[in-house]
């Protein structure tokens, strides 16, 4: 199956697991020094999944035909997903901050991060298992 997905895909997809597992890494303990609650973590978590499922559309995964691969392109759409996704992210912490305030809203922005990165990188999968099916690839 890897030999029919693009090396950037695959080397983006690294990425966004890596990211994720150090942001898991200081979600779990910012939990265990009490600066953040579990629940809110795991609202963070959930709400960075959301957004990174949208953000996702950044980029159209598609079937390339000469190469036999998966690749991944920008598009139109993706563009303005790209600068709603900017400006939350230069913006996340003003936004929140009405609500949360210090070690917490740092906590609270890493979970959101670990959770944009796991709705990226599930998105980019189930959208790359989606095409390879089609194609008869993978069942």
């Amino acid at each position: 199956m890897k030999k029919h997905i693009d090396g950037k895909l695959i080397f983006r997809l690294r990425i966004f697991a890596i990211i994720f597992i150090i942001m898991l890494g200081f979600m779990i303990y910012d939990i265990f020094q009490q600066t953040i609650s579990f629940a809110l973590a795991g609202e963070g978590l959930l709400l960075g999944i959301a957004i990174g499922i949208i953000a996702a559309r950044m980029f159209v995964t598609k079937w390339h035909e000469l190469t036999n691969k998966v690749v991944s392109q920008i598009d139109g759409v993706g563009a303005v997903v790209i600068v709603f996704y900017a400006l939350f992210s230069v913006f996340r912490n003003g936004i929140l901050g009405y609500w949360l305030h210090g070690a917490t809203l740092t906590a609270f922005s890493f979970s959101i991060i670990g959770g944009i990165m796991l709705g990226r990188l599930l998105a980019t999968i189930h959208n790359i298992k989606n095409i390879l099916s089609k194609r008869g690839i993978i069942y």
